[in-house]
């Protein structure tokens, strides 16, 4: 496809998110479109990289990287175990992280499209290319909703952190969101 007509395809179905804000028809277009960029993306920048990263893994690179990748490591060791190449593994959880987000969405919001037309408006290029990154962010964004919305500061901290420790399984950047446990979990009293 033209990157032309996909970036036309992407504005018209942002900007038509803000006007038909709660229509599940057109959450359904741009849920359709968003897992046909992020599943059927092979030319990324990072797809080779990761490719080659998917290719080298084995057994023994699970608890490789200490703490951190796990998740991915042992997702790919068992996916190259069932004979899934890189393209369908790939493509598999992408899906299943699209799917995740686009529930979320529908659990929280109470106008659909709005979530979707900004998610597709800057996270999603960035997750067409990171995808390790993409299902890191499915476990920030569930961090962030139970540090917001625990009614308990020491319960919505500990699934703040255990979503993060899940996030960093996937991709070692997800650490750095630990430091917002102390500045969005708790308030801080400013005097004038």
């Amino acid at each position: 496809m033209n990157a032309i007509v996909g970036l036309g395809i992407t504005a018209i179905l942002i900007f038509g998110g803000f006007v038909l804000k709660n229509s599940k028809v057109f959450f359904l277009i741009q849920s359709i479109w968003i897992l046909i960029l992020i599943c059927f993306n092979t030319q990324s920048a990072d797809f080779l990289n990761t490719q080659a990263l998917y290719n080298e893994i084995t057994p023994a690179s699970i608890r490789s990287e200490g703490f951190f990748m796990n998740g991915y490591y042992l997702l790919a060791v068992i996916a190259k175990n069932m004979g899934i190449d890189f393209i369908a593994f790939n493509g598999i959880l992408s899906a299943i992280t699209t799917m995740l987000i686009i529930y979320l969405i529908v659990k929280l919001s109470n106008n659909i499209c709005i979530p979707m037309s900004f998610f597709m408006f800057y996270p999603l290029v960035s997750s067409i290319i990171q995808k390790r990154w993409y299902i890191a962010m499915f476990f920030l964004i569930l961090a962030c909703y139970f540090l917001l919305k625990c009614s308990s500061k020491i319960v919505g901290s500990f699934y703040f952190v255990l979503f993060i420790a899940l996030a960093c399984q996937f991709h070692t950047a997800s650490l750095y969101f630990l430091h917002w446990l102390f500045f969005i979990g708790y308030q801080i009293n400013i005097k004038n």
